[in-house]
């Protein structure tokens, strides 16, 4: 999974950016856009994407079955995909999105090396971690 050090990260969005590049859709980048709050006198960055769960709620969520786990990630095939919208309910996430169609992090997969905002970040904020989370 991605995992986010809020301490490195300026808030420069360039993550989003590569995603956009690389997937060419904006309902991609929805769970991936770095969220600022403001705690305790300072800013505070976030992101929410896949956890790569090592027992997805997605999957048994699914009715048409478009989720599937390979080699520890966990995958929707937009073509068995009926948007219906259960898998963004059913995960704890809020890491599956539905635009003009169903989509969520793979983690630049078809990519050689890691993945695309991980690589472009400045500050080496975000990192790839092989422990999934979510459970």
């Amino acid at each position: 999974m991605i995992v986010l050090d809020g301490s490195r990260c300026v808030g420069c969005q360039a993550c989003v950016v590569a995603c956009l590049q690389e997937h060419g859709r904006k309902d991609l980048v929805k769970a991936l856009v770095i969220r600022r709050d403001y705690r305790d006198g300072r800013y505070e960055y976030r992101i929410n994407v896949c956890r790569h769960c090592t027992d997805p709620e997605c999957i048994p969520a699914c009715p048409e079955g478009a989720f599937v786990v390979r080699e520890g990630v966990v995958f929707l095939d937009v073509e068995l995909c009926a948007g219906c919208g259960i898998c963004v309910d059913a995960c704890l996430y809020g890491a599956v999105s539905l635009g003009e169609r169903a989509g969520k992090c793979n983690l630049c997969s078809h990519r050689e090396g890691v993945p695309a905002c991980v690589k472009t970040c400045p500050t080496g904020a975000l990192t790839v971690e092989s422990d999934r989370g979510g459970e």
